[in-house]
């Protein structure tokens, strides 16, 4: 059995591609490198699910999985949306240890129903 899931706008364009038990990550372009899964038991059931991690603003795009056995590609659009820019301050300085402490907040963080 074999499962693709490619990015057609992408050169390479593979994102994770599995095949008898295995990854073969030498087909994956260099930015979804470690970032991809597929679960085992999922695929025992026929679920070829694409996890991936770390999702960065230029993941946003249109993935392609195809299970060459079916000889059926199937579509589905990825839409990140982002936070607002986080804003950092400096709320005080250590001298003992000659540190800054700073804090960080951004919005936006509640989830989607």
């Amino acid at each position: 059995m074999r499962v693709e899931w490619a990015r057609p706008d992408l050169s390479p364009g593979s994102v994770h591609v599995w095949q008898n038990g295995w990854e073969w990550p030498v087909h994956t372009h260099p930015t979804y490198e470690g970032r991809t899964s597929l679960s085992i038991d999922k695929l025992k059931q026929g679920d070829v699910s694409l996890k991936l991690t770390k999702v960065k603003l230029s993941d946003e795009g249109t993935y392609r999985c195809f299970v060459p056995t079916k000889s059926k590609n199937t579509y589905v659009q990825l839409v990140v949306d982002a936070v607002s820019s986080p804003v950092v301050n400096i709320t005080g300085i250590n001298m003992s240890v000659r540190a800054v402490v700073l804090e960080c907040k951004s919005k936006g963080w509640a989830s989607r129903a």
